[in-house]
């Protein structure tokens, strides 16, 4: 079974690639290399015989998927039973539109007390991120369960908030992500490892 993922070497990416090759799945990469992080990040997945990268869509217009990941807008349509859209909301049969929570993990554009997020600079022990942010591993836990669902619905938003209201009339399924760990010992893992690359740039 192979699945593509496009942007794959955004720090997002790179952890969903990073599970499906550990889950045994076969992955063709898309991804124009453009930073030192994504240089390292391509050498760390390209040391597997499960992954291929591709600079360019192109490359792989005649491929056809089982699955597809979209972190941004394909330029031309991949060919996969079924897609899930991280960017730009796609209206067609077998799109999963999913609306991403505050996300949190390495790799990502950050510094010792707090985390970029879309530009947005949002401080560790800030109440919003405290409320709102989900470490990465347990986003990517949930999203390798979807793989395996044959009926999802269309538009997915994900929180942590188990509380949250939403309207009747949406076509929107919330889904409630509960944390493995507590948020301090993820957050001092994630200094950690920021301390260690730091030097590359983000």
């Amino acid at each position: 079974m192979t699945i593509c993922v496009t942007n794959c070497l955004h720090w997002i990416g790179f952890h969903i690639v990073n599970r499906l090759i550990e889950n045994d799945y076969q992955v063709d990469g898309v991804a124009d290399i453009s930073s030192e992080s994504e240089e390292e990040l391509s050498l760390m997945l390209g040391r597997n015989s499960s992954f291929t990268l591709y600079s360019n869509e192109n490359a792989i217009k005649d491929t056809k998927y089982s699955d597809a990941v979209l972190f941004h807008e394909s330029k031309q349509p991949i060919q996969a039973l079924k897609t899930f859209n991280f960017g730009k909301d796609i209206d067609k049969p077998n799109s999963i539109n999913i609306e991403l929570p505050l996300l949190f993990g390495e790799w990502m554009p950050m510094d010792e007390k707090g985390v970029y997020v879309n530009k947005q600079y949002i401080e560790f022990y800030s109440t919003r991120f405290q409320e709102e942010a989900i470490y990465i591993n347990d986003f990517v836990d949930c999203f390798m369960q979807w793989l395996k669902v044959p009926d999802l619905p269309n538009n997915i938003s994900l929180t942590k908030n188990k509380n949250l209201q939403i309207k009747e009339d949406t076509l929107e399924k919330q889904l409630y992500i509960r944390g493995n760990r507590p948020i301090d010992d993820q957050i001092e893992n994630l200094i950690k490892h920021y301390k260690k690359i730091k030097n590359y740039k983000m």
